[in-house]
C-alpha cells in the first residue's frame, strides 16, 4: 500500500509549537491540593490548601462567545467557562486542579476550576486545551 506523504516535518511542528508559547499573552500557575489517605482505599484532598505545583504560558478565552450571561430559552445562565490553551508539553493537569491566570493587560489573578481535559497528545498537536469555569477575579478576555 502506498505511503502517504507527510505535509509537514517534524521541524516544522515543533516551530509552531514553539511561536504559540511565545505568543501567549499570560501564565497560570497550577494549584494542587496534596491528597492524604481516607482510611478507606482512596484519598481526599479537602480542607488542605493548594500549593502551586508548576507556571506555565497560557491564553485565555470564553468557551462561548464571550464572558457574562446570556438567555437560553427563557432563563439565564452563566457564560462564566473558558478554555484555556497551555504548551503542547506542560506538566499534567488534573480535574482536581485550580489555574490561577495573570496576564499584563489585566488587574489582579483569575482563578478557574478545571472542568475537562483535552490530553491527547498526537503528532499534530500544538497546545493543550482545558475547559474551566471562573471561579474568582474579573477580567476581559
Amino acid at each position: 500500500m502506498p505511503q502517504s506523504p507527510q505535509l509537514m516535518s517534524a521541524d516544522q511542528i515543533q516551530r509552531i509549537r514553539r511561536d504559540q508559547v511565545r505568543l501567549m499573552p499570560g501564565y497560570v500557575t497550577i494549584m494542587r491540593k496534596n491528597l492524604s489517605p481516607d482510611d478507606q482505599g482512596g484519598a481526599s484532598g479537602g480542607g488542605s490548601v493548594p500549593v502551586a505545583v508548576a507556571r506555565i504560558p497560557a491564553r485565555v478565552r470564553p468557551l462561548f462567545g464571550q464572558a457574562g450571561e446570556a438567555a437560553f430559552g427563557e432563563r439565564i445562565a452563566s457564560r462564566d467557562n473558558f478554555v484555556i490553551s497551555v504548551p503542547f508539553d506542560s506538566p499534567q493537569i488534573l480535574t482536581m486542579d485550580q489555574l490561577v491566570y495573570q496576564a499584563g493587560n489585566q488587574q489582579g489573578d483569575v482563578t478557574f476550576e478545571v472542568k475537562s481535559i483535552d490530553n491527547a497528545k498526537g503528532e499534530w498537536d500544538t497546545v493543550r486545551r482545558i475547559i474551566t469555569q471562573r471561579t474568582s477575579g474579573g477580567g476581559t478576555f
